[in-house]
């Protein structure tokens, strides 16, 4: 259970795919940044992104993501990059060892049966909230 496991002395390690709006949104997050949960590291195609940091994380290329994930120890990936590279990206995870993605493209994925994945789409969040709202 999640009670049990924060009890313990783990640290869940994160991994980012995609420093657009969003995922600099993540990257500063509080939330991300504590005992129980870290944000590792990040992963751009953009080679203005590559070598900054943003909130003490660095972004790497992209094509490091196997060296840096296994390095780090990451326990989930994080999708946040535009669709049509959403199952590049996948991919490079499950080959880099994850097999927990949180997927915050508006799109599926195609997994093996032993990856564990998270599907966030704002919009069926939001509507489930106003839906929720007007019982």
């Amino acid at each position: 259970t999640l009670a049990n496991y924060l009890l313990q002395n783990n640290t869940v390690r994160l991994v980012l795919f995609g420093v657009g709006n969003l995922g600099a949104a993540i990257l500063k997050y509080p939330g991300f940044h504590q005992s129980k949960v870290k944000l590792a590291a990040a992963f751009d195609v953009s080679p203005s992104k590559v070598g900054k940091k943003i909130n003490g994380v660095r972004i790497y290329p992209v094509e490091r993501a196997p060296e840096i994930i296994r390095r780090c120890k990451a326990d989930i990936g994080i999708i946040a990059v535009p669709k049509e590279h959403s199952q590049e990206v996948a991919n490079y995870m499950v080959l880099s060892g994850l097999h927990r993605i949180i997927n915050f493209a508006p799109c599926s994925i195609s997994v093996p049966a032993k990856v564990y994945v998270r599907n966030f789409d704002f919009t069926i969040e939001f509507l489930s909230l106003f839906c929720d709202s007007q019982k």
